[in-house]
């Protein structure tokens, strides 16, 4: 069954999150599901991590978030924000031509992205094949490694596997400062209180380390590398 939940109601929006990856296909539709991706292309657009995980090439960047969201979709959450003040206000639930302006992606206790092999067969092998074997070769042999030793040198490996960890939180550049993710990451950060466990996540500016700071996040010792 589908877990859609209205968080908020913002001018102009709509706050609702999709649970599986079928349902979630089936009530957005293909169009809309690809809108989710090409807006995270937008919102990731020019940042430098984004570019080495994808040789800064679109169509590379295209199927790593097409995997990234099926992934979460199939096993984890995703909350989505609608821009609903067009002809098609009302109509989000059926998945009509609203756009999607801000997307968080998360993991809960027990489950991580690409953690499993039915998350891994939902494309990312098809965004692995697409990058030149340099980076394929970094990403494996440096870029994953330190990811894993930053986190459980910061929380340990236990706190990593039981918390809620955040893999995608992205707001299209024309709809950012209106307090889309800030209001999903408030109902994450409650569903964490009710699960008794805590919220994980990496960033790589200090532009959005100070942002996550504002809204009570915590760099551990060992956690900043």
């Amino acid at each position: 069954m589908v877990s859609v939940q209205v968080l908020r109601d913002l001018s102009g929006t709509m706050i609702i999150g999709y649970d599986d990856y079928v349902q979630l296909k089936l009530i957005l539709g293909d169009e809309q599901f690809e809108d989710a991706a090409q807006m995270l292309i937008r919102a990731f657009e020019g940042q430098t991590l984004t570019d080495m995980l994808t040789d800064s090439k679109r169509s590379v960047q295209e199927k790593w978030h097409r995997a990234g969201l099926r992934a979460t979709a199939l096993e984890g959450r995703i909350w989505v924000v609608f821009d609903d003040s067009d002809e098609h206000s009302g109509k989000q639930r059926e998945g009509v031509s609203a756009s999607i302006v801000s997307l968080v992606a998360a993991f809960g206790p027990g489950t991580t992205i690409m953690g499993s092999e039915a998350q891994r067969a939902l494309g990312l092998a098809e965004y692995l094949d697409s990058l030149t074997p340099e980076t394929l070769r970094w990403i494996n042999e440096t870029y994953h490694p330190l990811q894993k030793k930053c986190l459980e040198e910061s929380v340990g490996s236990k706190t990593a596997v039981d918390s809620w960890l955040l893999a995608i939180v992205a707001t299209d550049p024309a709809y950012r400062g209106r307090g889309y993710a800030t209001a999903i990451l408030e109902a994450i950060k409650q569903q964490a209180k009710e699960d008794n466990t805590c919220i994980l996540l990496s960033t790589w500016t200090d532009e959005l380390e100070l942002f996550y700071r504002r809204f009570g996040f915590e760099v551990p010792e060992g956690g900043k590398n």
